[in-house]
């Protein structure tokens, strides 16, 4: 059987929270979602009788894995190795799950879905889990991407673009007065999701066509019903629909993965011509706030290619590569240092080659990186801040980053305008393999029995 969202969520069930109780989409689920520590599935909706919906798909590295068919140990060096070997097998098929209900024309009320309100200030009803899917016209090759969709009227959404490829596609339409398809898929199986938001090089192929190499199998695509473009077979609900040239109306405010609001700002409108969706679909929310996939999202696919690149450069004193969905602009990584220097050597590369770095931080093989209790104690007792902390000026800053003094952050947000900041290192190794003396005077001090003895093993059931 393909692996779709159904598929996931039955696979991950012994982690997920179930949510009985009703449920108002615009007034609880988002608060609800941002107290979960993993999957949460609400299975009664204030409003929308019969839906369901879910979250917090990539909460954990255990979760990530599951969503690869592998082992937490094993999930970056998986990671890596299945974006290094995309495309994969895709084709199309004449029918899908996603096409069990088809509404055109006057059967079209985006209202009709449960989209809900993420965060306080949010400026209406975002569909945040959207992956909005164009075509560049002269080359035909498709583009995927999340961009934030603010529901409008029964038919029409503005969609926040960013200034790359889908860009680059509404750009050449609208010069030449043509309107531009889109198709906003929402709720798949999490590799569609982490392919989706891709952004590294992927010469002649498409994102979703990266999934392929991501789940070891084929991908299944249908025509869309109403504009020309592709989408996967087995989606949970796609939005058709035609942004017409030169129309650009507000939206925003929104709860960017920042975890500050970013600001409104004038964006095209998509004009919804179709939705299809399974019978009984499930509706993927991802709210937009802290302790959200947003998050995880912006950086779990940047840590495999980050983590592939340093492997490249510094080989096998490269260990592991972390960034912490709650610390955004923040990489650490796992070393074993052979040489005086490879610590900072590797935090400078690190911070050249991964384009949201502001901080990396990199640790010896004693530390856990992804236990920040762990990471804090590299940094209050193996840094030295006289010497073991680098800054660099002039560097890329971040349009929803306040921290970024350059423009106002309305300014950042125009297309071409600069922003530039900042970004430090922190050296956190021990000294390097080949002076074990000076290496050894930096081990920690271990509980007698540690690995032996569990204390689960002495309490009665």
């Amino acid at each position: 059987m393909a692996s779709d969202l159904r598929s996931f969520l039955t696979e991950v069930d012994y982690l997920t929270t179930r949510v009985s109780r009703e449920v108002d989409p615009l007034t609880q689920m988002g608060t609800l979602c941002s107290q979960s520590p993993g999957p949460i599935v609400f299975e009664q909706l204030t409003g929308h009788p019969g839906w369901r919906a879910c979250d917090r798909l990539h909460s954990s590295r255990e979760l990530r894995a599951r969503a690869l068919h592998s082992e937490p140990a094993e999930y970056l060096r998986v990671l890596a190795a299945r974006i290094a070997a995309a495309p994969g097998e895709s084709r199309v098929v004449k029918d899908g799950k996603v096409r069990e209900k088809i509404m055109t024309g006057e059967e079209v009320d985006l209202y009709d879905l449960p989209v809900g309100v993420g965060s306080e200030d949010d400026g209406g009803r975002y569909i945040a889990s959207g992956m909005c899917v164009t075509k560049d016209p002269d080359t035909g090759v498709q583009n995927t991407a999340y961009y934030r969709t603010l529901l409008k009227d029964r038919n029409r959404a503005t969609v926040a673009m960013g200034h790359r490829e889908s860009w680059g596609h509404l750009t050449k339409n609208e010069s030449n007065g043509r309107p531009t398809p889109m198709a906003i898929v929402i709720g798949h199986h999490p590799a569609y999701e982490m392919a989706a938001a891709y952004t590294g090089p992927h010469p002649g192929f498409e994102e979703f066509e990266l999934t392929a190499s991501l789940l070891e199998e084929p991908v299944e695509f249908v025509r869309c019903e109403t504009i020309d473009l592709r989408v996967p077979a087995d989606a949970e609900i796609v939005i058709e629909g035609l942004i017409p040239p030169g129309v650009r109306e507000p939206e925003g405010p929104y709860g960017e993965y920042t975890g500050y609001m970013g600001p409104g700002r004038a964006v095209p409108v998509l004009e919804a011509t179709a939705i299809t969706m399974r019978h009984d679909a499930f509706y993927r929310h991802l709210n937009g706030s802290r302790n959200a996939d947003q998050q995880a999202l912006s950086s779990l696919m940047s840590e495999a290619v980050l983590y592939a690149n340093l492997k490249q450069v510094f080989g096998a004193s490269i260990l592991d590569v972390h960034m912490p969905d709650h610390a955004m602009f923040t990489t650490v990584v796992q070393m074993t240092p052979h040489y005086e220097g490879q610590g900072k050597a590797v935090l400078m590369a690190a911070l050249g080659m991964h384009r949201m770095a502001k901080v990396v931080m990199v640790v010896d093989d004693d530390i856990d990186i992804f236990d920040p209790k762990d990471v804090m104690w590299a940094l209050s007792c193996r840094v030295n801040p006289a010497t073991d902390i680098s800054t660099v000026t002039g560097t890329r800053g971040f349009k929803f980053d306040p921290s970024t003094p350059d423009l106002l952050i309305e300014e950042r947000l125009e297309s071409g305008k600069p922003h530039l900041n900042g970004v430090m290192g922190i050296d956190a190794t021990k000294p390097p393999v080949r002076t074990p003396d000076r290496r050894r005077s930096f081990a920690r001090a271990v509980p007698v029995g540690q690995g032996q003895w569990f204390l689960r093993d002495f309490i009665k059931a």
